[in-house]
């Protein structure tokens, strides 16, 4: 990523308008034509992770709360070992899944 791309990522109004991911991941794509929304959700999600990692490493930093004890808990996150679910579901005749 650039300092346009931490630009965008720190745009307010991008932020408030609710456009920064994807405004982010269109600065990003090299493809003439293709745009964030040419992507469903997964593999969205999937670019932003990946844009992440590139960007400022794999580590993540988390602050959470254990449920159970109301711990405060530092963690870091290693997003490279990110597992996604597959897909499992099968079309119908029509090429559309039930879910």
């Amino acid at each position: 990523m650039t300092s346009y791309d931490e630009d965008v990522l720190s745009n307010q109004s991008y932020i408030n308008d609710g456009t920064v991911l994807e405004r982010l991941v269109d600065g990003l794509l090299l493809t003439p034509g293709v745009s964030s929304v040419d992507f469903i959700n997964g593999d969205f999600n999937a670019l932003i992770v990946v844009s992440r990692i590139h960007g400022y490493g794999k580590q993540y930093p988390v602050i959470v709360n254990d449920p159970k004890t109301g711990a405060t808990l530092d963690r870091e996150i290693d997003l490279s070992t990110i597992k996604f679910k597959p897909f499992e579901l099968v079309s119908n005749e029509q090429g559309e899944f039930e879910y």
